[in-house]
């Protein structure tokens, strides 16, 4: 039975791979996996232990971005593999053999000095789908076992809101309206992205002080006039949603 500790607790493996979303927000990263021999009966255990490097990089969408590790097995001739992974999806974005990389329009290698070990490739025009982790590596079947690569963490534009809530409202009561959006920044497992903040519109006016995700007001005979609509925003602002009005209805 194999046992990987995560910060001060164990967790138990049954199968030859673990998941861990916890690296991210650190520098680096190191696993301790103790293995129990099960044919005894004493308590009896190898420990295992291993450091890998964390490099993440931030972008936007539409923006490009350099991405670059050293890797000590690259070499002049022969294959090199560069992969990315997102969502335990993996595809093969460059080869490069005989120190000639294959051509892309949204990927660019950069050909390294002579008897450099730097590896460095641009990514165009980034989405959210080019977010996860990029490695380089000799044999594209053993890449993963590797330490070199680096993280792309991309901040997505939220989703167009929607405003919810009770639209048929008395006058004299409180109308409860609610901006409805969904971060699209990726990976999802990248735990520090700031949390939604949202902007609320009348008649195309932003109001102030106003960046909750409800928005309450209390109902008048001239609301039936005005018209309101709201923002959601991480590092990038959404669309702005539909307009709506509040219907009203007299004790």
């Amino acid at each position: 039975m194999l046992c990987i500790v995560q910060a001060t607790s164990w967790i138990s493996v049954t199968n030859d791979q673990f998941i861990g979303e916890f690296g991210l927000p650190y520098t680096s990263v190191t696993i301790r996996i103790r293995k129990y021999n099960t044919s005894t009966q004493a308590e009896d255990y190898v420990d295992y232990e291993k450091t890998y490097n964390v490099t993440a990089l931030k972008s936007k969408e539409g923006d490009s971005i350099n991405i670059s590790w050293t890797d000590e097995y690259f070499q002049e001739s022969g294959n090199y593999f560069i992969l990315h992974e997102y969502n335990g999806s993996v595809s093969q974005i460059i080869n490069i053999t005989n120190a000639n990389p294959s051509l892309t329009e949204k990927y660019v290698y950069h050909p390294p000095p002579f008897n450099s070990t730097n590896i460095l490739i641009e990514v165009k025009n980034v989405t959210a789908g080019d977010a996860g982790f990029y490695i380089g590596s000799p044999s594209a079947n053993n890449a993963w076992s590797g330490e070199t690569g680096a993280v792309l963490i991309v901040s997505g534009k939220p989703l167009k809101p929607t405003i919810t809530g009770d639209l048929d409202v008395k006058v004299g009561e409180y109308a409860n309206l609610k901006c409805e959006s969904r971060s699209t920044s990726a990976p999802y497992y990248y735990k520090t992205f700031p949390p939604l903040s949202y902007s609320w519109f009348v008649n195309s006016t932003k109001l102030d002080r106003e960046d909750r995700e409800t928005y309450s007001l209390i109902v008048t005979k001239d609301v039936r006039y005005n018209r309101y609509s709201c923002q959601s925003n991480e590092t990038l602002e959404s669309d702005e949603s539909e307009e709506i009005r509040i219907n009203l209805f007299c004790k």
